[in-house]
């Protein structure tokens, strides 16, 4: 409680409403208040309708740190975050520049097919390694969108090519709509928010359908999909063989233990892997072609 009280005390930092921010703030992390928009008045002058949860992330990100400052932006705001510009901050934008949870790869003067994009924040990580042209494929409408802006802010049109599409087997698969930009993160594949959303339909097509349609070169593929994984991998071998790097995440609670163990050992027919990461219920695996 103390925290949260802290946190609505340095939002006087960022809002000139900062009482009316904090205090609201206060009484939706209470569960008083349900998500909802406000307006915020920035120090910059600006009134900006913003939801409560982006609130939540943006102020604590501002106490933790993470953020400098935020601006005024086309009736909308953005954070200054590491030296570049988003519109939002979520806790994967820390695994990927602060705990360089994809720094093993090889990017530099190469093309990515980077699977599970979200808000793009790694494919412009992947950018500032020197990576040379991101295909980043996002099937979440609403992270597609936050890509789309955060692909704008930081002027990488040129350098990233956003894909709203699912990978894995062909045919459609349904996402739920409803929630939160923090739950498209980790829980759009376990299912857990389905009963409180409408869902969505969102087109799936295989790997070698995504090479069919861009021009892209098949040096690094990273996959933190959500699950997707294992099918992209079981569906399209004969594709994934042919980059030179991979980098993938497999989340072990959407396949027994079993399963996982049988993939390492098809990629490793080709491939020389390696864990990376290991955490309870996942693992990041560095495969580098033979």
């Amino acid at each position: 409680m103390l925290r949260y009280i802290r946190v609505g005390l340095r939002s006087r930092e960022l809002f000139r409403n900062w009482f009316s921010v904090g205090l609201v703030y206060l009484l939706y992390r209470f569960g008083i208040l349900s998500n909802s928009v406000i307006k915020v008045v920035l120090n910059e002058g600006c009134i900006v309708p913003v939801e409560l949860d982006r609130i939540g992330r943006i102020i604590n990100a501002y106490y933790d740190g993470l953020i400098s400052n935020v601006h005024c932006f086309n009736n909308d705001l953005y954070v200054d975050f590491m030296g570049l510009k988003f519109r939002d901050v979520f806790r994967s934008m820390v695994e990927v520049f602060v705990n360089n949870e994809w720094s093993f790869l090889n990017v530099k003067g190469r093309h990515v097919i980077d699977v599970g994009a979200f808000n793009g924040d790694s494919s412009i990580y992947f950018v500032i390694s020197g990576a040379e042209k991101i295909i980043a494929v996002e099937p979440h409408p609403k992270a597609y969108l936050e890509m789309l802006m955060n692909i704008k802010l930081n002027n990488l049109s040129d350098r990233i090519v956003p894909i709203n599409v699912a990978l894995g087997k062909r045919g459609f698969i349904e996402l739920p709509i409803d929630i939160s930009l923090d739950d498209v993160i980790d829980k759009i594949y376990e299912r857990k928010v389905y009963r409180q959303s409408r869902v969505v339909k969102v087109k799936s097509i295989k790997l070698s359908d995504l090479l069919d349609l861009i021009n892209v070169r098949t040096d690094v593929l990273k996959l933190d999909c959500e699950g997707c994984e294992f099918d992209i991998i079981e569906s399209d071998y004969s594709t994934i063989r042919l980059f030179r790097e991979l980098g993938i995440e497999f989340h072990l609670w959407e396949r027994d233990l079993r399963e996982y163990l049988e993939i390492i050992k098809n990629l490793s027919k080709d491939f020389k892997c390696r864990n990376v990461k290991i955490y309870i219920n996942r693992v990041i695996v560095h495969c580098v072609h033979n």
